[in-house]
């Protein structure tokens, strides 16, 4: 009867020990949010009245909260130490004031060139190959002022694939909404490329419905580096991508630009050598991603 009675609580304190809490909360009042949904792998977790639900720890896939009021959030278990804060979808403001002064803000994109006409460059790029990571360089050019990055801003679209046996093109519609993950890199000044990631875990980014880009928001400070820093794009895996009911990477797109071009295109193949490299392709055709930056004038 011992014997059963110790088998019980093992097992029972066993479950209990492969379960982590997980609270959500309202990034700005702190109060907990109730009926968050959680979606990966047909999971029907749903948060309670003090905003915690409870999901196995030895989970490994990316996970997706979800709620009508919140802008979704996708994460990973072992990247969550205990409390994920949702933004509430009413709370992006087109200005922001303090002590009645506007903050100076302003976006700096790649610059188009005539060679955004010419004929190989019509249409949109395809999705990133699943082997790849893609980087693109963003100089800092004003000596004088210093600025705090507040957003990258990315184009995705939707792009065309040809069947080789009937060479028919068939449009991936919607693929410019599903998510993707993206960090920033220091630069290595010796070799030109990608060196550290400046954030430890990647970003989860995704193009909302009736936005023109997809912004991966930097909530702390961060200050441009002089030497400029690299913007990194890599695929979520076709797996997790499906189950979080995508079926497409996006696109990005790309734009012609002129010889004096400094926003330079680069790629890292993880099955070759996994090395970064000049895109080659697109260097030598003067196209470029349409990724931009969104700078605050840091007084």
């Amino acid at each position: 009867m011992n014997k059963l009675l110790y088998l019980f609580l093992f097992i029972h304190l066993n479950c209990f020990s492969q379960e982590i809490k997980i609270t959500f909360c309202d990034t700005l009042t702190k109060e907990a949010v109730e009926n968050v949904q959680i979606i990966s792998n047909n999971m029907g977790h749903i948060s309670n009245k003090d905003g915690n639900v409870f999901l196995n720890k030895n989970y490994s896939k990316l996970l997706k909260a979800t709620h009508v009021s919140y802008q979704d959030n996708y994460f990973y278990l072992k990247e969550i130490k205990d409390t994920i804060f949702l933004k509430s979808k009413n709370s992006i403001l087109n200005e922001v004031l303090i002590s009645n002064k506007k903050i100076k803000t302003k976006q700096v994109f790649p610059k188009k060139n005539i060679r955004e006409f010419y004929p190989e460059n019509f249409g949109n790029s395809p999705s990133i190959h699943s082997v790849l990571d893609v980087g693109f360089f963003f100089p800092n050019e004003d000596k004088v002022n210093t600025y705090l990055i507040k957003k990258i801003l990315i184009a995705t679209c939707d792009y065309s694939v040809m069947d080789l046996k009937s060479m028919k093109s068939t449009k991936i519609k919607g693929a410019k909404y599903s998510p993707f993950k993206a960090n920033l890199y220091s630069i290595d000044t010796t070799y030109f490329k990608p060196k550290d990631k400046f954030f430890e875990k990647d970003f989860i980014v995704q193009l909302k419905k009736n936005e023109k880009y997809a912004e991966l928001i930097i909530d702390e400070s961060f200050i441009l580096p002089k030497e400029g820093f690299f913007i990194v794009i890599s695929n979520i895996e076709k797996e997790e991508l499906n189950k979080l009911g995508y079926f497409a990477n996006p696109g990005i797109v790309t734009i012609g630009v002129s010889k004096n071009n400094k926003n330079f295109p680069f790629e890292k193949n993880n099955a070759i050598n996994g090395d970064w490299e000049l895109d080659k392709f697109l260097h030598e055709r003067k196209n470029t991603y349409y990724i931009g930056v969104e700078l605050e004038l840091y007084d």
